[in-house]
Protein backbone atom coordinates (compact mmCIF):
# COMPACT_ATOMS: atom_id res chain seq x y z
CA UNK A 1 0.00 0.00 0.00
CA UNK A 2 2.92 2.29 0.92
CA UNK A 3 4.66 2.08 -2.42
CA UNK A 4 0.66 2.46 -4.24
CA UNK A 5 1.30 6.18 -2.29
CA UNK A 6 4.62 6.94 -3.68
CA UNK A 7 3.40 6.21 -7.03
CA UNK A 8 0.58 8.63 -6.30
CA UNK A 9 2.68 11.30 -4.92
CA UNK A 10 4.90 10.65 -8.38
CA UNK A 11 2.08 10.81 -10.37
CA UNK A 12 0.50 14.11 -8.86
CA UNK A 13 4.36 15.95 -9.16
CA UNK A 14 4.28 14.57 -13.07
CA UNK A 15 0.78 15.95 -13.64
CA UNK A 16 1.78 19.19 -12.04
CA UNK A 17 4.67 19.42 -14.58
CA UNK A 18 2.84 17.98 -17.92
CA UNK A 19 0.21 21.04 -17.06
CA UNK A 20 3.31 23.46 -16.34
CA UNK A 21 4.32 22.41 -19.56
CA UNK A 22 1.42 22.00 -21.54
CA UNK A 23 -0.75 24.54 -21.26
CA UNK A 24 1.92 27.51 -22.33
CA UNK A 25 3.29 24.68 -25.01
CA UNK A 26 -0.70 24.73 -26.14
CA UNK A 27 -1.23 28.41 -26.39
CA UNK A 28 1.88 28.64 -28.34
CA UNK A 29 0.74 26.10 -30.78
CA UNK A 30 -2.72 26.98 -30.65
CA UNK A 31 -3.26 30.64 -30.50
CA UNK A 32 -7.20 30.58 -30.24
CA UNK A 33 -6.75 28.99 -27.09
CA UNK A 34 -4.96 32.44 -26.11
CA UNK A 35 -8.52 33.65 -26.25
CA UNK A 36 -10.04 31.26 -24.09
CA UNK A 37 -7.79 31.19 -21.59
CA UNK A 38 -6.39 34.92 -21.70
CA UNK A 39 -9.08 36.16 -18.88
CA UNK A 40 -8.28 34.55 -15.53
CA UNK A 41 -5.22 32.07 -16.96
CA UNK A 42 -2.99 33.09 -14.02
CA UNK A 43 -6.45 32.34 -11.55
CA UNK A 44 -6.93 28.79 -13.33
CA UNK A 45 -3.34 28.01 -13.15
CA UNK A 46 -2.61 28.79 -9.17
CA UNK A 47 -6.20 26.68 -8.17
CA UNK A 48 -4.48 24.15 -10.07
CA UNK A 49 -1.92 24.18 -8.23
CA UNK A 50 -3.19 24.87 -5.22
CA UNK A 51 -5.49 21.70 -5.45
CA UNK A 52 -2.67 19.35 -6.45
CA UNK A 53 -0.69 20.33 -3.53
CA UNK A 54 -3.39 19.73 -1.02
CA UNK A 55 -3.76 16.09 -2.62
CA UNK A 56 -0.21 15.65 -2.26
CA UNK A 57 0.70 16.34 1.21
CA UNK A 58 -1.43 13.79 2.56
CA UNK A 59 -0.47 11.63 -0.20
CA UNK A 60 3.29 12.04 0.89
CA UNK A 61 2.62 12.21 4.52
CA UNK A 62 0.90 8.97 4.40
CA UNK A 63 3.79 7.24 2.12
CA UNK A 64 7.08 8.84 3.53
CA UNK A 65 5.78 7.92 6.97
CA UNK A 66 5.01 4.75 6.10
CA UNK A 67 8.38 4.29 3.96
CA UNK A 68 10.20 5.60 6.95
CA UNK A 69 9.00 2.83 9.57
CA UNK A 70 9.90 0.32 7.36
CA UNK A 71 13.30 1.44 6.32
CA UNK A 72 14.13 4.33 8.89
CA UNK A 73 16.36 5.81 6.37
CA UNK A 74 15.92 9.93 6.21
CA UNK A 75 16.99 10.70 3.12
CA UNK A 76 14.29 10.12 1.18
CA UNK A 77 11.88 11.74 3.49
CA UNK A 78 14.05 14.60 4.15
CA UNK A 79 14.15 15.19 -0.54
CA UNK A 80 10.27 14.45 -0.29
CA UNK A 81 9.79 17.78 2.20
CA UNK A 82 12.34 19.79 0.53
CA UNK A 83 10.45 19.52 -2.99
CA UNK A 84 7.08 19.45 -1.49
CA UNK A 85 7.97 22.85 0.18
CA UNK A 86 9.30 24.42 -2.75
CA UNK A 87 5.58 23.29 -4.22
CA UNK A 88 3.83 24.90 -1.92
CA UNK A 89 5.87 28.56 -2.11
CA UNK A 90 4.04 29.13 -5.15
CA UNK A 91 1.06 27.31 -4.71
CA UNK A 92 0.35 29.18 -1.31
CA UNK A 93 2.50 32.74 -2.01
CA UNK A 94 2.09 33.44 -5.72
CA UNK A 95 -0.07 36.74 -5.40
CA UNK A 96 2.21 38.23 -2.50
CA UNK A 97 5.36 37.16 -3.93
CA UNK A 98 4.24 38.62 -7.63
CA UNK A 99 3.00 41.59 -5.74
CA UNK A 100 6.29 42.16 -4.64
CA UNK A 101 7.91 41.70 -7.58
CA UNK A 102 10.02 39.18 -6.41
CA UNK A 103 8.30 36.41 -8.67
CA UNK A 104 6.53 35.97 -12.29
CA UNK A 105 4.38 33.89 -13.74
CA UNK A 106 7.53 32.50 -15.36
CA UNK A 107 9.28 31.77 -12.49
CA UNK A 108 5.94 30.32 -10.48
CA UNK A 109 6.49 27.75 -13.29
CA UNK A 110 10.51 26.99 -12.71
CA UNK A 111 9.92 27.01 -9.23
CA UNK A 112 6.99 24.22 -9.23
CA UNK A 113 8.56 21.82 -11.89
CA UNK A 114 11.70 22.25 -9.43
CA UNK A 115 9.51 21.52 -6.60
CA UNK A 116 8.17 18.42 -8.33
CA UNK A 117 10.85 16.91 -9.69
CA UNK A 118 12.69 17.21 -6.42
CA UNK A 119 9.11 15.93 -4.63
CA UNK A 120 9.60 13.44 -6.87
CA UNK A 121 13.20 12.10 -6.76
CA UNK A 122 12.42 11.98 -2.86
CA UNK A 123 9.51 9.25 -3.65
CA UNK A 124 11.39 7.34 -5.74
CA UNK A 125 13.94 7.30 -2.98
CA UNK A 126 11.76 6.23 -0.67
CA UNK A 127 9.86 3.61 -2.33
CA UNK A 128 13.51 2.04 -3.38
CA UNK A 129 14.13 2.14 0.34
CA UNK A 130 10.92 0.20 0.81
CA UNK A 131 11.41 -2.15 -1.39
CA UNK A 132 15.30 -2.95 -0.53
CA UNK A 133 13.89 -3.09 3.14
CA UNK A 134 11.59 -5.54 2.39
CA UNK A 135 13.90 -8.10 0.37
CA UNK A 136 16.26 -7.70 2.97
CA UNK A 137 13.66 -8.56 5.74
CA UNK A 138 12.09 -11.42 3.48
CA UNK A 139 15.51 -12.96 3.03
CA UNK A 140 16.28 -13.55 6.86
Amino acid sequence: MQKNFDRFAIILSGLCAVHCIAVPLAVSLFPFLSLSLEHGEDTHELLFHQIIVFIIIPTSLIALSTGFISHKRWLPTVIATVGLVILLIPALFFEALENHQLINHDDEIIITLLGGCIHAIGHVLNAQATRQSHHVTNTL
